[in-house]
Protein backbone atom coordinates (compact mmCIF):
# COMPACT_ATOMS: atom_id res chain seq x y z
CA UNK A 1 0.00 0.00 0.00
CA UNK A 2 1.61 3.25 -1.12
CA UNK A 3 1.20 6.57 0.67
CA UNK A 4 1.63 10.18 -0.44
CA UNK A 5 4.70 12.25 0.31
CA UNK A 6 2.54 14.23 2.76
CA UNK A 7 1.58 11.15 4.78
CA UNK A 8 5.20 9.99 4.70
CA UNK A 9 6.36 13.34 6.09
CA UNK A 10 3.70 13.20 8.81
CA UNK A 11 4.78 9.66 9.70
CA UNK A 12 8.37 10.86 9.95
CA UNK A 13 7.29 13.74 12.17
CA UNK A 14 5.44 11.40 14.53
CA UNK A 15 8.66 9.41 14.93
CA UNK A 16 11.07 12.34 15.11
CA UNK A 17 8.98 14.37 17.56
CA UNK A 18 7.16 11.81 19.72
CA UNK A 19 4.51 13.40 21.89
CA UNK A 20 1.16 12.41 23.31
CA UNK A 21 -2.04 13.64 21.78
CA UNK A 22 -3.25 14.56 18.32
CA UNK A 23 -1.42 16.86 15.92
CA UNK A 24 -1.82 18.43 12.51
CA UNK A 25 0.88 18.66 9.86
CA UNK A 26 1.05 21.07 6.94
CA UNK A 27 3.53 19.58 4.47
CA UNK A 28 5.09 21.51 1.59
CA UNK A 29 6.67 19.12 -0.91
CA UNK A 30 9.25 21.28 -2.69
CA UNK A 31 10.31 18.46 -4.97
CA UNK A 32 6.88 18.44 -6.67
CA UNK A 33 5.62 21.93 -5.71
CA UNK A 34 2.67 20.41 -3.84
CA UNK A 35 1.12 20.70 -0.39
CA UNK A 36 -0.84 18.42 1.89
CA UNK A 37 -2.63 18.78 5.22
CA UNK A 38 -2.58 15.74 7.52
CA UNK A 39 -4.47 15.06 10.73
CA UNK A 40 -2.66 12.67 13.07
CA UNK A 41 -3.93 10.92 16.20
CA UNK A 42 -1.98 10.05 19.31
CA UNK A 43 -2.35 6.39 18.30
CA UNK A 44 -0.33 7.02 15.15
CA UNK A 45 -3.16 7.12 12.63
CA UNK A 46 -2.67 9.59 9.78
CA UNK A 47 -5.41 11.05 7.60
CA UNK A 48 -4.63 13.13 4.53
CA UNK A 49 -7.41 15.71 4.83
CA UNK A 50 -6.56 17.91 1.83
CA UNK A 51 -3.90 18.37 -0.83
CA UNK A 52 -2.93 20.69 -3.68
CA UNK A 53 -0.43 20.45 -6.54
CA UNK A 54 0.81 23.07 -8.97
CA UNK A 55 -0.40 22.37 -12.53
CA UNK A 56 3.21 22.58 -13.73
CA UNK A 57 4.88 20.39 -11.08
CA UNK A 58 8.50 21.37 -10.61
CA UNK A 59 11.45 20.55 -8.41
CA UNK A 60 12.19 23.88 -6.75
CA UNK A 61 15.88 23.00 -6.21
CA UNK A 62 16.47 22.16 -9.88
CA UNK A 63 14.52 25.22 -10.98
CA UNK A 64 16.55 27.48 -8.67
CA UNK A 65 19.85 26.04 -9.92
CA UNK A 66 18.82 26.51 -13.54
CA UNK A 67 17.85 30.12 -12.85
CA UNK A 68 21.25 30.91 -11.32
CA UNK A 69 23.13 29.36 -14.26
CA UNK A 70 22.65 26.48 -16.72
CA UNK A 71 23.86 23.21 -15.23
CA UNK A 72 24.52 24.82 -11.83
CA UNK A 73 23.12 22.08 -9.55
CA UNK A 74 26.60 20.95 -8.54
CA UNK A 75 27.76 24.51 -7.96
CA UNK A 76 24.64 25.22 -5.91
CA UNK A 77 25.38 22.25 -3.66
CA UNK A 78 29.00 23.33 -3.22
CA UNK A 79 28.16 26.98 -2.48
CA UNK A 80 24.96 26.43 -0.52
CA UNK A 81 26.37 27.52 2.84
CA UNK A 82 27.83 30.71 1.39
CA UNK A 83 24.66 31.54 -0.58
CA UNK A 84 22.46 31.01 2.46
CA UNK A 85 24.70 33.16 4.65
CA UNK A 86 25.02 36.02 2.16
CA UNK A 87 21.30 36.16 1.34
CA UNK A 88 20.26 36.10 4.99
CA UNK A 89 22.74 38.88 5.83
CA UNK A 90 21.50 40.84 2.82
CA UNK A 91 17.87 40.77 3.90
CA UNK A 92 18.70 41.30 7.57
CA UNK A 93 20.63 44.44 6.58
CA UNK A 94 17.58 45.68 4.66
CA UNK A 95 19.40 45.00 1.37
CA UNK A 96 22.42 47.16 2.21
CA UNK A 97 25.08 44.42 2.36
CA UNK A 98 25.03 43.39 -1.30
CA UNK A 99 28.01 41.02 -1.25
CA UNK A 100 28.98 38.33 -3.82
CA UNK A 101 26.72 35.33 -3.21
CA UNK A 102 27.21 32.80 -6.02
CA UNK A 103 29.87 32.04 -8.61
CA UNK A 104 29.66 29.84 -11.68
CA UNK A 105 32.53 29.84 -14.14
CA UNK A 106 33.71 33.41 -14.65
CA UNK A 107 30.43 34.88 -13.48
CA UNK A 108 29.88 36.14 -9.94
CA UNK A 109 26.42 37.09 -8.73
CA UNK A 110 25.72 39.57 -5.98
CA UNK A 111 22.84 39.01 -3.58
CA UNK A 112 20.62 41.40 -5.50
CA UNK A 113 21.41 39.70 -8.82
CA UNK A 114 20.82 36.24 -7.37
CA UNK A 115 17.46 37.27 -5.93
CA UNK A 116 16.39 38.81 -9.23
CA UNK A 117 17.17 35.57 -11.04
CA UNK A 118 15.43 33.48 -8.39
CA UNK A 119 12.29 35.62 -8.20
CA UNK A 120 10.13 33.43 -10.54
CA UNK A 121 10.98 30.39 -8.40
CA UNK A 122 10.28 32.27 -5.16
CA UNK A 123 6.96 33.49 -6.56
CA UNK A 124 5.97 29.86 -7.17
CA UNK A 125 7.01 28.98 -3.61
CA UNK A 126 4.90 31.83 -2.22
CA UNK A 127 1.93 30.58 -4.21
CA UNK A 128 2.52 27.10 -2.84
CA UNK A 129 2.52 28.48 0.70
CA UNK A 130 -0.70 30.40 0.01
CA UNK A 131 -2.40 27.26 -1.29
CA UNK A 132 -1.09 25.29 1.70
CA UNK A 133 -2.66 27.78 4.09
CA UNK A 134 -6.01 27.41 2.33
CA UNK A 135 -5.89 23.65 2.91
CA UNK A 136 -5.66 23.93 6.68
CA UNK A 137 -8.56 25.39 8.65
CA UNK A 138 -6.23 25.66 11.65
CA UNK A 139 -2.93 26.41 9.90
CA UNK A 140 -1.77 28.53 12.84
CA UNK A 141 -1.68 25.40 15.03
CA UNK A 142 -0.22 22.97 12.47
CA UNK A 143 3.40 21.86 12.29
CA UNK A 144 4.93 23.10 9.04
CA UNK A 145 7.18 20.54 7.35
CA UNK A 146 9.30 21.30 4.27
CA UNK A 147 10.51 18.35 2.21
CA UNK A 148 12.90 18.18 -0.73
CA UNK A 149 16.39 19.57 -1.36
CA UNK A 150 15.06 23.10 -1.82
CA UNK A 151 14.19 23.25 1.89
CA UNK A 152 17.94 23.61 2.45
CA UNK A 153 17.88 26.95 0.61
CA UNK A 154 17.48 29.71 3.18
CA UNK A 155 15.71 31.98 0.70
CA UNK A 156 13.10 29.29 -0.08
CA UNK A 157 12.40 28.82 3.64
CA UNK A 158 12.12 32.63 3.88
CA UNK A 159 9.61 32.74 1.01
CA UNK A 160 7.42 30.17 2.78
CA UNK A 161 7.60 32.10 6.05
CA UNK A 162 6.63 35.30 4.22
CA UNK A 163 3.21 33.72 3.73
CA UNK A 164 2.83 31.57 6.83
CA UNK A 165 4.56 33.59 9.56
CA UNK A 166 3.94 37.03 10.98
CA UNK A 167 7.59 37.91 10.35
CA UNK A 168 9.78 35.70 8.14
CA UNK A 169 12.93 36.77 9.99
CA UNK A 170 11.68 35.81 13.46
CA UNK A 171 11.62 32.29 14.94
CA UNK A 172 8.39 30.34 14.44
CA UNK A 173 7.95 27.15 16.46
CA UNK A 174 5.54 25.74 13.88
CA UNK A 175 8.43 25.23 11.45
CA UNK A 176 9.81 21.94 12.74
CA UNK A 177 12.55 20.99 10.26
CA UNK A 178 15.22 22.34 12.62
CA UNK A 179 14.19 19.68 15.15
CA UNK A 180 14.95 16.83 12.77
CA UNK A 181 18.20 14.88 12.67
CA UNK A 182 17.75 14.13 8.96
CA UNK A 183 17.98 16.35 5.88
CA UNK A 184 14.70 17.53 4.31
CA UNK A 185 15.40 15.56 1.12
CA UNK A 186 15.49 12.33 3.19
CA UNK A 187 12.23 12.88 5.10
CA UNK A 188 9.82 11.32 2.59
CA UNK A 189 11.87 8.15 2.02
CA UNK A 190 12.39 7.68 5.76
CA UNK A 191 8.71 8.28 6.42
CA UNK A 192 7.73 5.70 3.80
CA UNK A 193 9.96 3.12 5.47
CA UNK A 194 8.54 3.96 8.90
CA UNK A 195 5.04 3.58 7.48
CA UNK A 196 5.86 0.18 5.98
CA UNK A 197 7.15 -0.94 9.38
CA UNK A 198 4.08 0.44 11.13
CA UNK A 199 1.81 -1.47 8.75
CA UNK A 200 3.64 -4.77 9.09
CA UNK A 201 2.38 -7.53 11.35
CA UNK A 202 5.90 -7.85 12.74
CA UNK A 203 5.56 -11.49 13.85
CA UNK A 204 5.32 -14.94 12.30
CA UNK A 205 2.26 -16.80 13.61
CA UNK A 206 1.41 -20.44 12.88
CA UNK A 207 -1.21 -22.84 14.22
CA UNK A 208 0.23 -26.12 15.51
CA UNK A 209 -2.21 -29.00 15.03
CA UNK A 210 -2.42 -32.69 14.21
CA UNK A 211 -3.62 -33.98 10.85
CA UNK A 212 -5.86 -37.02 10.30
CA UNK A 213 -2.87 -39.36 10.79
CA UNK A 214 -1.95 -37.80 14.12
CA UNK A 215 1.15 -36.16 12.70
CA UNK A 216 1.90 -32.66 13.89
CA UNK A 217 1.88 -29.90 11.32
CA UNK A 218 1.95 -26.12 11.23
CA UNK A 219 -0.41 -23.88 9.31
CA UNK A 220 0.83 -20.33 8.73
CA UNK A 221 -1.66 -17.71 9.93
CA UNK A 222 0.44 -14.56 9.51
CA UNK A 223 3.93 -13.51 8.39
CA UNK A 224 6.03 -10.74 9.91
CA UNK A 225 6.30 -8.76 6.65
CA UNK A 226 2.59 -9.05 5.91
CA UNK A 227 0.53 -5.87 5.81
CA UNK A 228 -1.72 -5.58 8.86
CA UNK A 229 -4.62 -4.60 6.59
CA UNK A 230 -4.62 -8.14 5.18
CA UNK A 231 -5.66 -9.43 8.60
CA UNK A 232 -8.62 -7.07 8.93
CA UNK A 233 -10.92 -9.85 7.65
CA UNK A 234 -9.88 -13.07 9.43
CA UNK A 235 -9.03 -16.04 7.19
CA UNK A 236 -10.22 -18.82 9.48
CA UNK A 237 -8.69 -22.27 9.68
CA UNK A 238 -10.88 -25.07 11.04
CA UNK A 239 -13.02 -26.41 12.43
CA UNK A 240 -10.92 -28.09 15.09
CA UNK A 241 -12.02 -29.71 18.37
CA UNK A 242 -10.49 -28.54 21.62
CA UNK A 243 -11.31 -30.74 24.61
CA UNK A 244 -11.68 -29.31 28.11
CA UNK A 245 -8.21 -28.86 29.60
CA UNK A 246 -6.51 -28.82 26.20
CA UNK A 247 -4.95 -25.71 24.69
CA UNK A 248 -4.79 -24.08 21.31
CA UNK A 249 -1.15 -24.33 20.29
CA UNK A 250 0.43 -21.61 18.19
CA UNK A 251 4.02 -20.83 17.31
CA UNK A 252 4.94 -17.14 17.47
CA UNK A 253 8.33 -16.26 16.01
CA UNK A 254 9.43 -19.85 16.55
CA UNK A 255 8.33 -20.08 20.19
CA UNK A 256 5.48 -22.44 21.07
CA UNK A 257 2.56 -20.90 22.96
CA UNK A 258 -0.28 -22.88 24.55
CA UNK A 259 -3.47 -20.87 24.95
CA UNK A 260 -6.51 -21.90 26.93
CA UNK A 261 -9.90 -21.12 25.46
CA UNK A 262 -10.98 -17.67 26.73
CA UNK A 263 -14.43 -18.96 27.63
CA UNK A 264 -16.11 -21.97 29.28
CA UNK A 265 -17.04 -24.58 26.68
CA UNK A 266 -20.02 -25.90 28.64
CA UNK A 267 -21.14 -29.48 29.42
CA UNK A 268 -20.07 -30.97 26.08
CA UNK A 269 -16.49 -31.59 27.22
CA UNK A 270 -14.98 -29.33 24.58
CA UNK A 271 -15.77 -27.11 21.64
CA UNK A 272 -15.36 -26.82 17.88
CA UNK A 273 -13.50 -23.67 16.90
CA UNK A 274 -12.08 -21.88 13.88
CA UNK A 275 -8.94 -19.79 14.32
CA UNK A 276 -7.23 -16.98 12.43
CA UNK A 277 -4.63 -14.31 12.98
CA UNK A 278 -5.60 -10.71 13.58
CA UNK A 279 -3.94 -7.44 14.61
CA UNK A 280 -4.92 -5.24 17.49
CA UNK A 281 -3.50 -2.03 18.91
CA UNK A 282 -0.88 -3.98 20.85
CA UNK A 283 0.14 -6.36 18.08
CA UNK A 284 -0.87 -9.76 16.69
CA UNK A 285 -3.82 -11.66 18.09
CA UNK A 286 -5.31 -15.12 17.78
CA UNK A 287 -8.91 -14.79 16.68
CA UNK A 288 -11.09 -17.67 17.91
CA UNK A 289 -14.59 -18.23 16.50
CA UNK A 290 -16.97 -20.84 17.93
CA UNK A 291 -17.94 -22.95 14.92
CA UNK A 292 -21.46 -23.68 16.16
CA UNK A 293 -21.95 -20.10 17.38
CA UNK A 294 -20.16 -18.06 14.67
CA UNK A 295 -21.14 -14.69 16.08
CA UNK A 296 -19.15 -15.43 19.22
CA UNK A 297 -15.62 -14.30 18.46
CA UNK A 298 -12.76 -13.93 20.92
CA UNK A 299 -9.33 -12.31 20.56
CA UNK A 300 -6.24 -13.38 22.49
CA UNK A 301 -3.15 -11.18 22.38
CA UNK A 302 0.08 -12.78 21.22
CA UNK A 303 2.55 -9.90 21.63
Amino acid sequence: MSITSFEAAARYDLSARPAAGDRRCLVLDLEHCAAGYCECTGAGEIKLAAQWAAPDARDVWSEAAARLAPGAEGALEEQLTLLNSRLSNYLLSERLRDAPAFRTGERELTCAEALELLEPVLAAVRQLADEARRLAPDADDAAVILTGRAARLWIVDYAVRERLSADPLLPDARFVNSEYADAPDAIVALGEELDRKARRVGHDVALVAEDETGAERELALAARDQDRAELASPAYVGPMFIADGDAVRVRVDGALRELALPYASGPSGGDLIDVAAGCGDKGPELVIRRTLFPTRIYRVGLA
